[in-house]
């Protein structure tokens, strides 16, 4: 329960209660709690009588909502519909699991056509209707490939639903299709059947370690460079507290494990402490054996020792913070949200969107208005990816896209923790190769930004603002993303990633380690046989403008340093510098409408802003109106050469834009180009074909990312870093646009008369 100061203070002798108007109805609340102060803690009025704080329900669906909405997830219903079409009609085999079968991998929200979308939500065209698209891994074709197709439309009768094949068969071998749980077993078996082979060394080399008791199996899908081949790294790891990628031993091979018949998959490059490769496990222990390899060797009780090293529980053994054991602060509503919920459009603040999610892609928002205008039709994420660098074979996957494991795989919004306990959820849902599965996906809630949106001596605006927040389970990793919605306009994409390290193996006798062995080319010692190995998080996001319509342009702003007659004479056609003008040398402003399809890297020497401007739309004063992108990363992938950059060329620059087209939907094309990069689809440099870029419907592609060389205090768990985009209006309004919300302090009054009273948790 949060209790509130009042403006007009009510004494604990008083008793009268002031009943709260809220805009559903009338409430008048009695006293009924009553609050104990900790011992700790005194105050006169720890005896006060209290009061309830009134509430509303946000939530004002009917529950027909998704059937009539464009770009909300789609529903168990909608999927299971959308299988048995598939079924019945032969494109998929009945819940079946066999490779050799054409299975079913993702079903997701078929992308409407925009021109469609933007009839229908501006001019009252028809309804284009509800589409799923499905992948296929069909296994029981000769050759077996990975198909793509759109069914629909959802809302037609069994018989008049249509399926449209959206490949040309082969195009997507098999060998290329993502993540698979189907392999895990046969993969397993491969490896798992040799490991008594290496009972000997496992158990001398690793403090007595047993398979399957202590020791662990686990793989990664590894880039091929032919795809009639299909690879996976494997490594053993030991079962202890935390997960497993802090555990992983310096015990590795390569599974091949190309089309549709296990019996025929096999395991190669087998490596023991850097050391191979050998041709099995078998060959491992004998050169073990007759001491032909470098040992490593953990000490005896090590696994006793240390199991409980990387739990994340409170640690008992430190002394605890002074009052740490008191609850911290908390906000809450004092007559209840300011915001609305409509299926998944919510509304709050002049701001109205809705909430989309793709299981493939994750989170999204579409139709994001404030003011009754459209800023964006679409800001969303498009992949997660990473490329590792290592000192030993100990190691994980070299590189890693989390669209392979669904980026749309939520974790239950977990209240006091991700949100408030007033918050309310937004669901959506998924399906990987089995059943579809409804997710509680995102929290909605109104934050307090604790400090001015604006002051002024004694007045000021308060910093309140609407938050989307969406958390994803991606194995070791858990990624949040949120939205802000600011009161002047702005709108803030951040994307913060918190987890187990993906560790690498520390061998302490490695004989390419120099004479300081705590740091190496990859990473430093960070645990007793662990270093963190360097790696980079990447995040692309899609960010569709449409600011006042469609026909925009892209306009830098760069900032100019030189003499004030270059300044003046930017812009008038002068020969000496006016007299006023006290220096000689000045920095100014030199705008710039790019003509083509452009990918930018900000260079600090020569700072600009990028603004997606309307040429046909000026302000009052007659500016062009925009909106500013800020991009908070200032990195850029520094490889100029990696078998990866065929597949993400976004890793080479911050910003890309292109001419918005319905065929370049993903930025991305990750599940396929993992596996096969060198015969990649490619990234959004498929996009970049000169097409022109002024007053045209534009596409601005973020690409965010930060460099990460783990240290000591990223154990046991990496705590939380941020990194996103802002857009904020840039001569988009005459004058600041807040001062239409009643919430301004003055210098003699407060915005609102908060009557004191407790709100009780969910």
């Amino acid at each position: 329960m949060m209790k509130q100061t009042t403006l007009s203070p009510t004494t604990a002798q008083e008793t009268t209660q002031v009943p709260i108007q809220t805009s559903e109805t009338n409430v008048e609340d009695t006293c009924v709690c009553t609050t104990v102060a900790p011992e700790e803690v005194t105050t006169e009025n720890s005896g006060d009588e209290c009061r309830t704080c009134p509430t509303r329900n946000p939530n004002l669906s009917s529950g027909n909502e998704t059937k009539l909405s464009l770009f909300a997830p789609l529903t168990i219903e909608e999927i299971k519909l959308t299988l048995k079409v598939l079924e019945v009609r032969g494109y998929i085999s009945p819940e079946s699991y066999s490779l050799a079968e054409n299975r079913a991998a993702h079903v997701s929200l078929y992308p409407v056509k925009k021109s469609h979308a933007l009839d229908h939500l501006d001019n009252g065209g028809p309804f284009p209707g509800r589409f799923a698209q499905v992948n296929v891994a069909r296994g029981a074709i000769t050759p077996p490939d990975f198909m793509e197709y759109k069914i629909g439309p959802l809302n037609e009768t069994f018989q008049n639903i249509k399926v449209e094949q959206k490949l040309r068969d082969g195009e997507v071998h098999f060998n290329r299709r993502p993540f698979d749980a189907s392999e895990f077993g046969s993969i397993m078996r491969i490896v798992s059947i040799n490991m008594g082979d290496i009972k000997k060394l496992l158990s001398e080399s690793f403090g007595g370690a047993t398979y399957p008791r202590t020791v662990g199996i686990q793989f990664g899908m590894l880039p091929s460079v032919s795809e009639n081949d299909r690879l996976s790294t494997v490594f053993l790891y030991l079962k202890m507290s935390g997960y497993l990628t802090v555990r992983i031993l310096p015990i590795t091979c390569i599974v091949h494990h190309p089309g549709t018949n296990t019996s025929q998959w096999y395991a190669s490059d087998f490596y023991y402490a850097s050391q191979g490769p050998f041709s099995s496990f078998k060959e491992m222990q004998m050169l073990y054996n007759n001491g032909s390899l470098r040992k490593v060797s953990y000490p005896k009780s090590y696994y006793s020792d240390h199991y409980n090293e990387f739990g994340l529980n409170l640690n008992s053994s430190l002394p605890q913070r002074p009052l740490s054991h008191l609850p911290p602060p908390r906000t809450y509503e004092p007559k209840g949200p300011r915001y609305t919920i409509k299926g998944h459009q919510v509304e709050w603040m002049g701001w109205q969107f809705e909430f989309s999610s793709s299981p493939m892609h994750g989170p999204a928002i579409f139709d994001v208005r404030f003011k009754n205008e459209r800023i964006a039709y679409e800001i969303s994420l498009q992949d997660v990816t990473l490329i590792y660098s290592s000192q030993t074979n100990g190691a994980g996957p070299p590189t890693l896209s989390d669209t392979m494991f669904l980026l749309g795989s939520y974790n239950t919004p977990r209240f006091g923790l991700d949100c408030p306990d007033r918050s309310s959820l937004l669901h959506a849902t998924k399906y990987m190769y089995g059943y579809p599965q409804d997710m509680k996906a995102a929290c909605v809630f109104e934050a307090d930004g604790q400090k001015a949106l604006w002051r002024f001596q004694s007045k000021g605006l308060a910093d309140h603002h609407l938050i989307i927040r969406a958390s994803m389970n991606l194995g070791n990793y858990d990624y949040t993303l949120e939205w802000k919605f600011f009161l002047d306009g702005s709108l803030e994409t951040l994307l913060s990633a918190s987890g187990f390290l993906y560790g690498a193996f520390w061998d302490p006798n490695d004989p390419y380690l120099g004479v300081d062995k705590s740091a190496t080319p990859f990473g430093y010692r960070i645990s007793d046989f662990q270093i963190g190995p360097i790696h980079n998080h990447n995040y692309l996001f899609k960010v569709d403008l449409d600011i006042l319509g469609t026909n925009n342009s892209f306009q830098t702003v760069n900032w100019r340093a030189g003499s004030a007659l270059e300044a003046f004479q930017s812009r008038a056609n002068i020969s000496e510098k006016p007299g006023f003008f006290y220096f000689n040398n000045t920095r100014y402003l030199q705008q710039e409408l790019h003509e083509y399809e452009k990918t930018f890297i900000t260079n600090p020497l020569k700072p600009k802003y990028f603004t997606v401007v309307n040429e046909n739309e000026r302000n009052y004063w007659g500016n062009l109106r925009s909106y500013r992108i800020i991009p908070y990363s200032k990195s850029v992938e520094i490889l100029e050469e990696h078998m990866m950059l065929n597949a993400w060329d976004d890793l080479k620059y911050m910003l890309a834009v292109t001419k918005h087209n319905d065929s370049e939907q993903y930025g991305t094309t990750s599940w396929y180009d993992l596996t096969h990069p060198d015969q990649a689809i490619k990234g959004v440099g498929r996009f970049l074909n000169n097409e022109t870029i002024r007053s045209e419907d534009l596409v601005v592609w973020v690409s965010e990312k930060f460099f990460h060389a783990p240290s000591s205090e990223d154990l046991p768990m990496t705590l939380s870093v941020p990194s996103g985009f802002m857009l904020k209006p840039y001569n988009y309004f005459d004058r600041t646009p807040v001062f239409d919300v009643n919430g301004h302090y003055s210098k003699y009054t407060e915005p609102y008369v908060i009557e004191e009273c407790y709100e009780n948790f969910k």
